[in-house]
C-alpha cells in the first residue's frame, strides 16, 4: 500500500480530494495533510510518502520551494501538482523540480484521479520491483496502539517513546482526550462500506486540521462515527471549548455531519491513557439525551448515569384498548408513554460557542431518566404489541408502510424517539378511526369486546350483551363470529382466563378469590375451565409462576 500526503491551503480542496475515491480500496493510505509548504515539508520528511499531491501557490512557503527543500533530505516521492488554469505558466518550472504529473482542480473526477495515481504507482513499482510493504509511520503506530489500549489490551512498553516520535511536542506525563461523535449526513442514503469509510476519513481529516492548531496531540478514528484526539492540555477550559465548537461547526458546514464533542475531565500520564480515553468516549454517550451540536464534559454527567426509570404496566392495557379501539384509553396510555420518554432535567446545557448557560434562574432538581436501552426497548415493544393486534384483527391491515423496527433502529437521540412516538400515536389513532368508519358490524363487535372487558368480573351471557347493544342474541352471535372468528362464549372464557392468570401471577390472591374476581361462583368449575384452557390446574400454574 502506497503512502500519500496532500498539501493545499484550501481546506475544501483537501476535503474534496480525500472524498472523491476510496483510497484504501485503491491501494493507497493517506498519511496526512498540510495547509502550507512549511508544514508540508515537515510532513514529507516525517512520514516519507511515496506520492505527494500539492498545490503550487501557498502561504508561508510555496509548493516549489517546499519540493526543492524536501529533495535535499528525501528524494523518493513522486510529486503531482494541483493546478488551476491560471497557473499553467508555472507548470514548466515545476517540471524542472521533478514534477511528473498534474491535476486540474476544476476537472477533478474519480476516473482522472485514479488514472493519475495508477501512472505514478506503475513508475514506482518499476523503479522498485522489490518494493516491500512500507514501514508504518510513528503517527500510525501510535493510533494503532491507542485503539488497542481502548479495546482493553495491555499498554505497550514503548508507547511513550512512539508518542514522542509521532509528535515531539506532546508531554507524555500530561495527557487528556476529546472524543468527537458524528453521524452520517442522511440516514436515508444507501451508503456502501466504501462510502462510509470515505466520509469518516474526511471527518477525521477535518478534525485533525482543527485540533493541531490548538494542542500538540494525535487524532485517530476509534470506531464507526467516533474520532479521538489525545493531546497535552496547555491552556484553560475555554480554549478546549472553543476548539470543540469549531469542530462541530466545520463538520456541519463542510461535510453536513451532525457532531458532538466529549471532553475528558481527567488528566494524567501515559499510564492513565486508557482511563482518559474512556472518560471522553463515555461523555459522548450523553448525545442520546442532549442531541448533537453539544459539548459535554465528563464531569457534568458523572452524577447523571442513566438508571432504571419506573415504567408502568402498559402493554396489556394498550393491547386491549387497541383491540377494542377505545380512543380515550389509547390517548391516556400514549400520554403516559410520552411522560416516560420526557427529556431529563439537568442543571446546565451550554451553547458550544458560548460559556453562558442556555437557561437561567432557579435550577430544577435532576429528574429520573430512562436509560437508552430501556427507551429503545419500550419503543420496540410498543410496535410489537400493536402489530400483534393488527395480525389478529379481521378488520384491517397495519397502517404503516415503513418497517417500524428499522425506523427506530436509525434513531440516535431521545428527542428522535419522542418525535417517532408522536408520529406512531397519530397513525394508530387514524387507523382506529378508519376501522370504525369502515364497518358497522365491526364496530358492534368492538362494543361487545368493550362490554366484556368492563364486566368480566360478573357472569356474562349472550343475552345480557345483546340487550346492552339493543340487538337480538341470534344476530349478535353470528355478527361476533363473523367479525372475530370466535364464538361469544369462547371469547368471554378467554378474557376471563387471561385475567385469572394475571391475578394468580401477582401472588396476592387465593384460588377461591381469583375465581370470584373473574365471575365464577363455583371454584371447582373455575378450576376445571382453567385446566381446559391452560393445561394446568390453578395451583399448578401458581407453583410455576410464583
Amino acid at each position: 500500500m502506497l503512502g500519500i500526503v496532500i498539501i493545499d491551503d484550501d481546506a475544501i480542496v483537501r476535503t474534496n480530494l480525500k472524498s472523491v475515491i476510496d483510497w484504501e480500496k485503491e491501494g493507497y493510505r493517506i498519511l496526512g495533510e498540510a495547509e502550507n509548504g512549511e508544514k508540508g515539508l515537515e510532513l514529507i520528511l516525517r512520514d516519507k510518502p511515496d506520492i505527494v499531491i500539492t498545490d503550487i501557490k501557498m502561504p508561508v512557503m510555496d509548493g516549489l520551494e517546499m519540493i526543492r527543500s524536501a529533495r535535499k533530505e528525501y528524494d523518493k516521492p513522486r510529486y503531482v501538482i494541483l493546478s488551476s488554469y491560471e497557473e499553467f505558466g508555472l507548470l514548466k518550472t515545476a517540471m524542472d523540480y521533478g514534477i511528473t504529473d498534474y491535476l486540474l482542480k476544476l476537472e477533478l473526477s474519480p476516473d482522472i484521479l485514479k488514472k493519475t495515481l495508477e501512472n505514478q504507482k506503475r513508475i514506482i513499482l518499476y523503479e522498485n520491483d522489490s518494493l516491500q510493504e512500507r514501514e508504518i509511520s510513528p503517527y500510525s503506530r501510535v493510533a494503532v496502539a491507542l485503539r488497542r489500549v481502548l479495546a482493553g489490551y495491555y499498554l505497550e512498553d514503548d508507547l511513550a517513546d512512539t508518542l514522542k516520535l509521532a509528535n515531539p511536542k506532546i508531554d507524555k506525563d500530561r495527557l487528556s482526550c476529546i472524543a468527537v461523535r458524528f453521524s452520517l449526513p442522511d440516514k436515508g442514503l444507501s451508503l456502501g462500506e466504501g462510502d462510509r469509510r470515505t466520509i469518516e476519513m474526511a471527518a477525521h481529516s477535518t478534525i485533525n486540521n482543527i485540533t493541531r492548531q490548538y494542542f500538540a496531540g494525535i487524532s485517530f478514528l476509534e470506531d464507526a462515527g467516533i474520532c479521538l484526539f489525545v493531546y497535552s492540555p496547555t491552556e484553560g477550559k475555554n480554549r478546549i471549548t472553543e476548539m470543540g465548537g469549531i469542530i462541530i461547526n466545520m463538520l456541519k458546514q463542510y461535510l453536513n455531519l451532525n457532531a458532538a464533542v466529549g471532553i475528558s475531565s481527567f488528566e494524567g500520564g501515559i499510564q492513565d491513557i486508557s482511563r482518559i480515553m474512556i472518560d471522553a468516549v463515555k461523555a459522548t454517550d450523553e448525545v442520546f439525551y442532549r442531541g448533537y451540536g453539544t459539548i459535554i464534559r465528563s464531569s457534568e454527567v458523572q452524577g447523571e448515569a442513566a438508571g432504571s426509570a419506573a415504567i408502568f404496566d402498559w402493554e396489556d392495557p394498550f393491547r386491549k384498548a387497541l383491540e377494542l379501539r377505545c380512543g380515550e384509553e389509547l390517548k391516556g396510555i400514549f400520554k403516559d408513554l410520552h411522560g416516560i420518554l420526557a427529556p431529563p432535567v439537568r442543571a446546565l446545557i451550554r451553547n458550544p460557542l458560548n460559556s453562558e448557560p442556555v437557561n437561567s434562574g432557579s435550577v430544577p432538581s435532576p429528574a429520573p431518566r430512562i436509560s437508552k436501552t430501556e427507551a429503545f426497548n419500550l419503543c420496540f415493544s410498543l410496535v410489537s404489541a400493536a402489530f400483534s393486534v393488527f395480525a389478529s384483527s379481521n378488520t384491517g391491515k397495519s397502517p404503516f408502510t415503513d418497517n417500524q423496527y428499522e425506523v427506530i433502529g436509525k434513531i440516535e437521540t431521545l428527542e428522535g424517539l419522542r418525535e417517532w412516538l408522536k408520529t406512531f400515536e397519530a397513525s394508530i389513532l387514524d387507523w382506529r378511526l378508519s376501522i370504525q368508519e369502515r364497518s358497522h358490524d365491526d364496530m358492534m363487535a368492538a362494543e361487545v369486546k368493550n362490554y366484556v372487558a368492563k364486566n368480566f368480573s360478573k357472569p356474562i351471557g349472550l343475552n345480557e350483551a345483546a340487550e346492552h347493544l339493543g340487538l337480538s342474541s341470534g344476530y349478535l352471535s353470528s355478527l361476533f363470529k363473523r367479525c372475530t372468528g370466535l364464538g361469544f362464549v369462547e371469547y368471554v372464557t378467554g378474557v376471563k382466563m387471561a385475567e385469572a392468570k394475571k391475578l394468580i401471577r401477582s401472588g396476592q390472591y387465593r384460588i377461591g378469590e381469583v375465581s370470584e374476581m373473574v365471575g365464577y361462583e363455583d371454584t371447582g368449575y373455575f378450576s376445571k375451565t382453567f385446566h381446559k384452557i391452560t393445561g394446568l390446574s390453578p395451583k399448578e400454574y401458581m407453583t410455576r409462576h410464583i
